[in-house]
């Protein structure tokens, strides 16, 4: 999803040089800022965070977002500077983003490599191909994830927001006239519709994660009421019936991110595979190995 809304942002971007002026006048603010304390300050430390903001650049003819982040802190003899970036551009039909960082703390100055990849995201496969640093996604409650640089390919709901992958709860009733019926889920309002006589069965929306109540009160054309009332427990780990989440994962595996010793060692692998198999109950099976010799083939289930 990240990459998906970054690509659209690019896609739209306008003038850069409407977005330069506006960088060089927020950086002057800032800078003010920055020089002229705000308010009442500890004696012994000062600190100043630079609000990040986006700059929508062309370069080449293609659209560029940089975002930064940019802080100060000073002590009793010391002092650090921290300035994070980010720079994102779109690549053909997917985006290619390089994180970085510098520190100066008094002791340290350097300059930090954080993440740098390209990204496609397919909406129309619900899948997501990413190149260069990530970080692997093994099943839900089996193995770990770690840091590497190679290839993942896998699942990715995100590219299409409205899908539901949740199981739905289905409540049933029965009645006499035409009645309309509110459905609440902790005591608030989800939905409202009118039913023909008979039995008759309500969908409930996604509900929030963890324990809940539900309720549905049916009101007949004579006013009369009935509640039905229970218990419910969600949790997105569970995946609808029929729907299967995959992840394959390989390359380098990269230690010590983000410090000096931040290096790429031994070579990884990594798949998983997860599937809805009713609403209660979500079959997982994954596998992982590297060259340092470990191993692991790992399944489970999720019920609830």
């Amino acid at each position: 999803m990240r990459s998906t809304a970054i690509h659209d942002t690019l896609s739209k971007g306008s003038f850069s040089w409407i977005y330069l002026i506006i960088f060089i006048i927020k950086l002057a603010y800032y800078s003010a800022a920055y020089a002229q304390p705000q308010g009442k300050q500890m004696p012994d430390r000062d600190t100043r965070i630079w609000k990040p903001f986006l700059v929508d650049l062309k370069i080449n003819q293609q659209d560029t977002v940089v975002n930064y982040d940019l802080s100060f802190t000073s002590g009793i003899g010391r002092s650090t500077e921290f300035i994070s970036t980010e720079l994102s551009t779109g690549a053909g039909a997917g985006v290619l983003v390089a994180s970085q960082a510098y520190l100066h703390d008094g002791q340290n100055d350097r300059f930090i490599r954080l993440d740098t990849n390209y990204t496609l995201d397919q909406p129309e496969k619900l899948t997501t191909l990413r190149l260069g640093d990530a970080i692997s996604r093994p099943a839900t409650t089996l193995g770990r994830s770690v840091r590497f640089a190679g290839i993942q390919y896998g699942s990715n709901f995100q590219v299409q927001p409205g899908l539901i992958t949740a199981p739905l709860a289905s409540l049933s009733g029965q009645a006499a006239v035409p009645s309309m019926v509110d459905l609440y889920i902790n005591n608030v309002l989800q939905s409202s519709q009118a039913v023909p006589p008979g039995p008759f069965s309500i969908t409930t929306p996604p509900m929030i994660a963890g324990d809940g109540e539900i309720v549905m009160k049916v009101r007949d054309i004579s006013g009369r009421e009935e509640l039905i009332s229970g218990r419910f427990y969600s949790t997105p780990y569970l995946l609808a019936p029929g729907l299967s989440e995959f992840s394959l994962e390989a390359g380098t595996l990269r230690n010590n991110y983000g410090l000096p010793e931040d290096r790429y060692r031994s070579l990884f692998s990594s798949a998983s595979y997860r599937r809805g198999i009713t609403e209660k109950f979500t079959a997982e099976l994954g596998a992982q190995g590297s060259s340092d010799g470990s191993k692991n083939l790992l399944a489970s289930g999720m019920p609830v």
